[in-house]
């Protein structure tokens, strides 16, 4: 007999949820996984203006984050929606690009400004309830798997 009670591990067991059809389907609506990434664009462009002057490593972080979700963001939306936010997307990338290749930091009042100015039309234009209607629909055509 042993002197000592050692629990077994479990072995966890993933199931994921799938159609008739064998289509691994998502777990969540695409509003959910929206409403998601844009706060997350939200919390790191904040970031952005907090490090721009500061620890370049934390500012090219943020970057990449901030235009990853961008991306996100834009899986989600139709058409008209989806082409105003990839203008947004390639203007932060441009920023980016002129920001990591600068020698000088008297730029910095001028790309603050910009990225202020891309903060107020995302949150303008692409807040949830302005593009509710431009989401892609969950609906799935089981007829056409």
């Amino acid at each position: 007999m042993k002197k000592k009670f050692v629990r077994k591990h479990k072995e966890e067991t993933i199931r994921p949820v799938v159609f008739a059809g064998g289509e691994n389907i998502r777990q969540y609506s695409n509003s959910y996984y929206y409403k998601t990434h844009f706060t997350y664009w939200s919390t790191w462009h904040d970031e952005i203006l907090n490090y721009l002057g500061g620890n370049e490593k934390r500012l090219k972080r943020a970057f990449e984050e901030t235009i990853a979700n961008m991306k996100e963001m834009k899986r989600y939306l139709n058409e008209p929606k989806n082409g105003e936010l990839n203008i947004l997307i390639l203007e932060m990338e441009g920023i980016y690009q002129k920001l990591m290749s600068r020698s000088m930091r008297s730029e910095d009042t001028s790309l603050r400004s910009k990225l202020e100015r891309i903060e107020r039309n995302v949150n303008s234009a692409f807040f949830y309830d302005k593009v509710e209607e431009y989401l892609i629909s969950d609906e799935v055509d089981i007829a056409n798997i």
